[in-house]
């Protein structure tokens, strides 16, 4: 990622230590309404029943509905066993955060507007310092308000009995008539179609082609098509309901809302129950998924993993009162946190394979290696000791005294 856009994303990132002189005071404040997972201010907050601590629904719904139950506990005093079913939404400390995020950015503009007076009076002073220019002596007129003379009519000569009317015309009429000449060439062409316009006949039930995977979609199954989903070239082609290519059901009486159209509304308030992935087939999860309007490219583990997020985030959004997404919302929520998890996942799993092919190509080389530091390290063990040996032959022997020996 380019500095510039870590910047600009940096920018956008709150924390309690923003505020400072005057605004201290408010640091706590800020610190007591963000949750302990994510550091932001809460989103939909709930409370683990037993211990009351409180965390963003989603948030803590991801920690402990881990794979292999991880995390199923507390992150906090990581001493209670936590479940969705002993989460307590907090609708009071809702709104308070809520208010809270409106009024904390007027109140970071209140503690900039200081320091942004100061430069703008820096600038001001250093503006007043320089010389100013001097005034063009060529012309006192703007030139976008000048004026010229046109004839209508050819000039007749100076004996003529009648002069021709005279047209005082401004620059902008130049405009109009350069904008005139610019337009002329097409509209004499009935088959002319310019891109913008030829974008715009385009309809929902069109065919188009993803530029990614090279499938056919329709015009409104392919913005869900590149919403949702994270393809590839050499996919193999999604089911026709996601391609928009399943045949239509009859359209329903203007008195009757379709289910999905509700839960498209964020009407739907039944929370979705965990089912068991380990007792389901490969078949029946892309099943679930495609009952949920998800897509169902991956392998079992990406599928379980994308459903069981998807009911965190659902049941999730059900905790909040004030601010619940669409359905559509959520699956967008949904794309950006699978492209998160596992465009890191899937860059290190390509490294490996290409780390894994070259050794493969290269085991010859690396056994020859080994063998000739193998022998290396046994030729020079046998330098090392050669020297040792020859000293101990060559040293004189050793004369013990005999105690028994008579002494002169």
């Amino acid at each position: 990622m380019a500095p510039t856009t870590v910047a600009a994303l940096m920018d956008d990132v709150t924390d309690p230590s923003d505020w400072h002189h005057d605004f201290t005071a408010l640091r706590n404040l800020d610190a007591c309404l963000r949750c302990d997972l994510c550091f932001d201010i809460y989103t939909s907050p709930v409370s683990i029943k037993s211990c009351n601590h409180t965390f963003c629904s989603a948030c803590i719904r991801t920690h402990i509905n881990q794979s292999g139950n991880t995390g199923s506990f507390c992150p906090k005093c990581r001493q209670t066993k936590a479940y969705d079913s002993e989460l307590v939404p907090q609708p009071v400390l809702e709104v308070t955060a809520l208010e809270w995020k409106k009024a904390r950015a007027f109140l970071a503009r209140l503690q900039d507007k200081p320091q942004q007076q100061q430069q703008q009076h820096q600038i001001a002073s250093s503006s007043k310092r320089s010389p100013e220019p001097q005034p063009s002596t060529s012309t006192s007129t703007s030139p976008r308000r000048s004026k010229r003379i046109r004839s209508d009519a050819p000039a007749e000569s100076s004996t003529g009995s009648r002069s021709s009317p005279l047209t005082i015309l401004d620059d902008d009429d130049d405009d109009a008539i350069q904008d005139t000449t610019r337009r002329a060439p097409h509209d004499d062409d009935p088959d002319y179609i310019d891109d913008a316009s030829h974008n715009r006949q385009l309809k929902a039930d069109d065919l188009v082609q993803c530029p990614i995977c090279s499938h056919n979609f329709t015009v409104s199954a392919l913005d869900r098509h590149l919403d949702t989903i994270t393809c590839k070239q050499g996919d193999p082609p999604p089911s026709l309901e996601e391609r928009g290519l399943a045949s239509k059901p009859a359209k329903p009486s203007s008195w009757f809302t379709p289910a999905s159209t509700m839960a498209d509304l964020g009407c739907n308030e039944k929370r979705l129950v965990r089912p068991q992935y380990n007792l389901r087939s490969e078949r029946e999860l892309r099943k679930l998924l495609d009952d949920a309007g998800l897509p169902t490219t991956g392998d079992r583990e990406r599928l379980v993993e994308r459903h069981r997020q998807w009911i965190n985030l659902w049941n999730a959004n059900l905790d909040s009162n004030k601010a619940r997404r669409s359905t559509q919302q959520l699956r967008r929520e949904l794309a950006a946190w699978e492209r998160t998890k596992y465009s890191a996942k899937d860059h290190t799993a390509q490294v490996d394979k290409q780390k894994e092919t070259w050794i493969k190509s290269n085991r010859s080389q690396f056994d020859e290696l080994i063998q000739k530091a193998k022998a290396g390290a046994v030729k020079d063990k046998h330098v090392h000791q050669a020297p040792a040996i020859s000293l101990a032959q060559d040293a004189p022997p050793e004369h013990h005294h005999d105690a028994s020996a008579p002494t002169s």
